[in-house]
Order: structure tokens, then C-alpha cells, then sequence
């Protein structure tokens, strides 16, 4: 209860205020009682004498009694600073009370000013009416069922308790943020982050913090929702339950992923729970991609898909039954792979797990049969191998072999495997180890024991790897004339550069040794290539009665490689050379073999080697000739260098000047020309004139009339005597109009 207490009150004043009564003293008001204990009446007077006849006069009245004593005064109750509209507490004595100055009623409202409630068991909210928008003001919230409270004085953001998480953010943007519209943060303004748009670009902090909670003017502070329902957007587009991204477009957000390119992050805001144009609301489920991966989520999961290969990751293999007529296959998991066609950028993989089976049967039909499975752990059996699509859309575990059509022998594990890949790419270079691309030797142009090597290039795995990481397979050789080499024994040795093949020598169980016996003696010197371009020799360990001998048994001589050779070199090629052999370009005494590109010897000189220079082509030629045939018909040399007026063929000398050509046009040029098999033809019409700059044409129709040439002198008569010898010619005259002129090589 509040009582308004008159101020300036002194001491003793009294204020009656709903019939109490109290007393102001020692600086408060109290409450005022009196006794109550009436005293002891007084006794009656003496009664008057009756008479007869006309009555007396009454007796004189008696004394009143004597007062009784007062009663027990009540005891006093004193208020400590009274005011208006405040409520009395104790203050801990038993005759005082407090108004409290920041606790009132006003016969509304209860007002606890800046105070604070403790040790509460429970408050318990309304759950119906409406409630008036003020900062700070908690409320039950009865459609979302929530307990909530206003974070600000517009009251379009109301904070649902444990539905909802906002941030509270700055407008530094320039323009007025929207409500609904996709942010991120990047500054601050005081205290205060800065809501700025964001995008799904992968450059740069693009990370979503939430959607705008309600316009937010440039400027001024606003809310952003970071986590639970967001309402009243305009969701008319969008179906409910459809996740929703960040987009490209600064500020908005799209239906899954699909529509963003590959290198956009795939930010997640959240999900669609209703989809109207003004109720719509969205439940704010951010969820970013990690920005410390530079590659986007939708461009790994495209090369990872793409990296990958169907295959099994367990298996425990394939064995025969008991009386081999049928087979069991062990337990298998593995991966089915779709990354082709519509696949390529949405890849997808089928998870196998096969417990194993027994009692097979195979195809007695063929020789083998071959396993595969199948997306739901089938087995499919085919007596051909599988195809690259079978292969892409099964799993294929290997094969058993039944050669007599009745039983089975053996099995083959030969499975299709997804574990390592690029491993098995690693274990796949071992044995071959370097791939020659035109690396070829051939005997230098110069009569003498040294040799050339054309230009190339040498694959292998990462052999250039530390050089040049974006070409880290391959390395370029160039060509040498001559080659400047090493010799090395089958023990290695330690030996100088040389240019000259050293034909005398020959390896002894790693030691040089002279090659005795006859000049017709031969050896096989093989040439190794490695990638830093260093070329050695490895003496021939095997004398040969003749340098034919030696040839015919390089596919099959016992040679024993230099550890290193063998490892890290590949063979270019084999000298077979006699000890006699003074110039490599003597084929009588010393024949280039070739090898394969990856180092395989080839029976015969050059045999089967492709090769990059004609003179080497010629050089190993037992018969340098080209022979057409009907069914292939003429070579053909094409012009390709641009200009039919270029040179086709080109003839030198011996010093190596060009004495004649022919064009692409089909000129010929050349010193002399000597024509042969001319005879005297009458009735002709087509003639071959020379012209003053020595060009040769064909000309159709009469010649122009020269001066006619002297008469030879006549013979002697008889019977038909010999011709005169004819005169000298006249001068010719000039070609006619028609003349045309054709290249020497088109005679005809």
C-alpha cells in the first residue's frame, strides 16, 4: 500500500489517513493509538424521603465516582521516507515500515526501477494478448511459442529465446540493406561488425554470417539472423524444403547448386519452410565452405570423381572348389565409378560389398571364364574378357581356366584394383624405365671411328620433374656430331671423354682386355642414353669370328649390364665393329643395330627401327633403292613450306654447293642437260626450243625461219652414196605467240 504523507511534516504532527492516525517524530511517520480501559463508575447518591401530599423536591444528585485508570496506551508504527505510489517494506523493527523509492504501484503496473529480482522459483508469462513494442521488453510469445523479448524500438525484430541467433551489425554498405538479403562480414565500425553483401565467388572473404533481419538503413545498426527462422519473405519461387545457397548475385541466393558455375563456393543459408510471397520464411542453417581449400567443393567433387576408377578395395580372391569342376569367390567391396558423360561433372560411385560365394560353375563352353560384379553384388560369368565399358560398370575380379573344357586347372587373380592408382602407374615405369622418342646413333659423315646422335626427346617418370614441374615427364636431347661419350665395363670403371670407338678392347669380367687374333674379329658395343643427355659405351664381352657373327647374335649374346646402365640408362643402339675397323662408315667393318624405344634390341642392322635422318636410313641400306608398285604407285613430295617457288629436292656437290633443284611449281634447274635418244622424226609438230637465258620449252606449231646454214658438200654419186655433212644452222628466229614454256622435268 502507498501513502501519500503531507512533506514538511514537524515533530508531533498528526495525518489521519483511512481512519489510522500518524504521528510525525524522530524523522518519520508512525502510526498513533490511545488506551482504551475505561476507569470505575462512580456510586449513586442518596435517595430523597417520600412524603404525602405534593411531592418534594428531588434529592441533590450524588458525587460521580472516582475515574478508573487509563488503559495500556497501543504501540506506535513509524514509516521511513514516504512518497507517492511506493511501497512500505520493513525495515527489520517491529514499529517501522520503508516506502521504497524504486519499487511502486500505481494500481497498474508494478515497477521495480533498476533493481534487481533474485531467488525466484518460477515466473510465469501470459500467454495471450497482445504486447506493446519497448526496448527490452520480455514477453511470451504465443505463435512461436516462445519466450522473447524486443531488441529494439521499431519492433520488426522480435528475439525468439532458443529459436533464433542474431548479431547486431553496422551499415557502412553505402545503400540500405534489405530484409533477407544475404551478408557477410569484412570491418567494423567501433565495436560493431559491418554487413556488407556477399557473393558465391571462391576470391576473397565471401563467408555468409546470415540474413538481414529487417531493413537496415546506411548508417545505422540493424540485426542479422545467423541461425533459426527468419519470416515475411517473398519465397513465392521457391518450393518448401528446397536448400538455398549464396549466388553469384551479390546479396541473393538460389535453390541448390546446380545453377552456380564450378568455381563458386557452395555457401549454405539454409532451408525453405514456407514458401508464400509475404509469410515466407526461411530456417537460417549457414554453413560455409572451408575458404582454406583454393579448390571449391563442386570443383573437387568433379576431379575427384574424375580421378577415379572402378575397382575393388578388399578381396580375398578366387579358388577351386573341391573336384575342380566348380570355383568360390571370396568376399569383395569396391567402388562402381559413374564419371562419363552427364556424369563428368556430377560423378556418383556404388558401394559393392559382396560376402563371397561358392560353387561356380563355369563356362565349360570356352577355355575360361571370366568374373565380374555387378552393382548389386551379382555375379555376372563370360567366357570373353571383359570390354573397357564392362570394365568401367563392373567390377572384375579375375578369371579361371578350364583349357580341357571339363575341368578347371587354375585361377587367375588378375583383379581390377582402385587402391594407389598413381602408384601403380610408379610400379608400371619400373620396368620400362625410359621411353626413346628419336634418340637414333649413326656413323658420322667423316671417314674416322667417331658417330652422331639425332635430336630427341627421353619420357620418363618425373625425370624433369625438378626442373620444369608443368613438363615434369619428359626431358629434350639434342643432337651431337660427334658424340662425346664414356666407357664403362660391366663393373662400371672409371674412364675419359672420347669421341672415337675404341675397336681393340673388349671386356673381361670387367677388365679391358685386347682382342686378339685376326683383324675380322668383332665385338657388340652397346650405347646407353640417360636423361641428363650423357651418352656411355659398354664394351663388348663376346668376340665374334666375323662381324656377321657378331650381328646375328646380339638379340641373343650373354651380356652382363653395368648396375647403373641398367637402372637409370636405356639402350640407343649397338656397334658391332671389327678390330680392324678404321671408319664406322665402312660397312664391311662396323654396323649401327638399333633398339626399340624402350631399349629393346632388334635382330639385323637397323631392323625395324624408325628412324629420323635419311643418311642414317641410307647408311644402313644393303641396297639404298625405292621400288614402287602398282598398288602404292609413285612417292609423292608434297610442298608444305608455303611457297610453290621453294625447292623440293636440292643436288649438291662435293663441297656441298647446290648445283640443282627442283620447285614445288616443278621447275627444274640445273648445270647441263644432256639429251640422249633424239632421232629425226618427220610429221612432228611440237619442238623443243632453248631460249637466250637457257630456258627449255616445249613449243606447239611451226618455228620461227632462221637464216638457212651452208650446203655440206655433196657426196660422190653411186649407189646412194653417204650424206653430206650438213651445214651450220642459221640463226633460229623467234618463238611464235602460242609458245608456251614448260618445266624440264614434265618432258614428254
Amino acid at each position: 500500500m502507498a501513502i501519500n504523507f503531507p512533506s514538511g511534516a514537524t515533530s508531533g504532527q498528526v495525518y489521519i489517513y483511512n481512519n489510522v492516525r500518524y504521528a510525525y517524530g524522530a524523522n518519520r511517520w508512525r502510526i498513533q493509538t490511545t488506551g482504551t480501559t475505561s476507569g470505575t463508575s462512580g456510586s449513586s447518591g442518596t435517595s430523597g424521603t417520600s412524603g404525602i401530599g405534593v411531592s418534594g423536591s428531588s434529592g441533590t444528585s450524588g458525587s460521580s465516582g472516582t475515574s478508573g485508570s487509563s488503559g495500556t496506551s497501543g504501540t506506535s508504527l513509524y514509516v521511513t521516507n514516504p512518497g507517492t505510489n511506493r511501497v512500505l517494506t520493513s525495515d527489520g523493527s517491529s514499529s517501522g515500515a520503508a516506502a521504497q523509492t524504486d519499487l511502486t504501484f500505481n494500481g497498474t503496473s508494478l515497477v521495480l526501477h533498476n533493481k534487481d529480482i533474485q531467488d525466484v522459483q518460477n515466473v510465469d508469462f501470459s500467454t495471450g494478448g497482445s504486447v506493446t513494442t519497448k526496448v527490452g521488453r520480455a514477453f511470451f510469445d504465443s505463435t512461436s511459442k516462445s519466450l522473447s523479448y524486443y531488441p529494439s524500438t521499431s519492433g520488426d525484430v522480435i528475439v525468439r529465446t532458443g529459436q533464433q541467433q542474431y548479431i547486431r551489425v553496422y551499415n557502412a554498405s553505402g545503400s540500405t540493406l534489405l530484409k533477407g538479403q544475404v551478408v557477410k562480414l569484412q570491418s567494423a565500425t567501433g565495436a560493431v561488425p559491418n554487413a556488407t553483401l556477399a557473393t558465391s565467388s571462391h576470391i576473397g572473404n565471401n563467408e555468409v554470417v546470415g540474413l538481414v533481419s529487417a531493413n537496415i538503413l546506411n548508417g545505422q545498426e540493424g540485426f542479422v539472423t545467423n541461425n533459426g527462422i527468419i519470416t515475411g519473405l517473398n519465397l513465392s519461387s521457391y518450393s518448401i524444403g528446397d536448400i538455398v545457397y549464396a549466388s553469384t548475385s551479390a546479396g541473393e541466393f538460389v535453390a541448390g547448386t546446380t545453377t552456380l558455375p564450378f568455381n563458386s563456393r557452395s555457401n549454405q543459408i539454409g532451408y525453405v519452410t514456407d514458401n508464400g510471397s509475404t509469410s515466407g520464411t526461411i530456417h537460417v542453417s549457414i554453413q560455409n565452405e572451408d575458404t582454406n581449400l583454393t579448390l571449391t567443393a563442386k570443383e573437387r567433387n568433379i576431379l575427384e570423381g574424375n580421378v577415379i576408377s572402378t575397382g575393388v578395395y578388399e578381396f580375398s580372391g578366387l579358388t577351386i572348389d573341391s573336384g575342380s569342376t566348380s570355383f568360390s569367390i571370396g568376399a569383395a567391396k569396391g567402388w562402381i565409378v559413374k564419371n562419363t558423360g552427364a556424369y563428368a561433372t556430377l560423378p556418383d560411385v556404388t558401394n559393392v560389398i559382396f560376402a563371397g560365394t561358392t560353387g561356380v560353375a563355369p563356362l565349360l563352353s570356352g577355355n575360361s571364364t571370366h568374373i565380374l560384379l555387378s552393382t548389386s553384388g551379382a555375379v555376372s560369368t563370360q567366357s570373353t574378357l571383359p570390354t573397357p565399358q564392362q570394365r568401367r560398370e563392373f567390377l572384375y575380379v579375375g578369371k579361371v581356366v578350364h583349357p580341357n573344357n571339363t575341368t578347371i586347372q587354375n585361377v587367375n587373380n588378375s583383379v581390377d584394383f582402385d587402391v594407389s592408382p598413381y602408384s601403380s602407374i610408379r610400379d608400371i615405369w619400373a620396368p620400362i624405365k625410359i621411353i626413346n622418342q628419336g634418340v637414333i646413333p649413326y656413323p658420322n659423315v667423316a671417314a674416322n671411328l667417331t658417330f652422331d646422335t639425332t635430336a630427341g626427346t627421353l619420357w620418363g617418370n618425373g625425370i624433369n620433374f625438378t626442373v620444369n614441374e608443368l613438363n615434369p615427364n619428359s626431358v629434350s636431347i639434342g643432337a651431337q656430331s660427334p658424340v662425346t661419350f664414356q666407357y664403362r665395363t660391366r663393373n662400371g670403371g672409371v674412364f675419359s671423354n672420347r669421341t672415337t670407338i675404341d675397336p681393340d678392347n673388349y671386356d673381361v669380367a670387367g677388365t679391358v682386355t685386347a682382342i686378339g687374333g685376326g683383324g675380322k674379329q668383332a665385338t657388340n658395343q652397346r650405347i646407353y642414353l640417360f636423361s641428363t643427355g650423357l651418352i656411355r659405351i659398354q664394351y663388348g664381352q663376346t668376340i665374334y669370328g666375323s662381324l656377321s657373327e657378331a650381328v646375328a647374335a646380339i638379340p641373343t649374346e650373354r651380356f652382363f649390364e653395368y648396375s647403373n646402365n641398367a637402372e637409370n640408362g636405356t639402350i640407343i643402339g649397338v656397334i658391332s665393329v671389327t678390330k680392324d675397323a678404321t671408319s664406322l662408315t665402312n660397312t664391311a667393318k662396323a654396323l649401327f643395330t638399333g633398339a626399340s624405344k624402350f631399349g629393346e634390341l632388334i635382330s639385323g642392322a637397323v631392323g625395324g627401327v624408325s628412324t629420323t635422318n635419311l643418311q642414317q636410313a641410307y647408311d644402313n641400306s644393303t641396297e639404298p633403292e625405292i621400288i614402287t608398285e602398282a598398288t602404292r604407285k609413285a612417292i609423292s613430295i608434297r610442298q608444305g613450306s608455303g611457297a610453290d617457288s621453294d625447292s623440293l629436292i636440292e643436288f649438291q656437290n662435293g663441297t656441298g654447293s647446290t648445283s640443282g633443284k627442283i620447285t614445288g611449281a616443278g621447275d627444274l634447274t640445273v648445270h647441263t642437260a644432256t639429251l640422249t635418244g633424239i632421232a629425226t622424226t618427220s610429221g612432228l609438230t611440237d619442238y623443243l626450243v632453248i631460249n637466250g637465258s637457257g630456258l627449255i620449252s616445249k613449243q606447239t606449231g611451226s618455228v620461227g625461219t632462221g637464216g638457212s646454214g651452208s650446203s655440206g658438200t655433196s657426196g660422190t654419186s653411186g649407189a646412194t652414196g653417204s650424206s653430206g655433212t650438213s651445214g651450220t644452222s642459221g640463226t633460229s628466229g623467234s618463238s611464235p605467240a602460242s609458245s608456251n614454256l614448260f618445266n624440264y622435268y614434265n618432258f614428254y
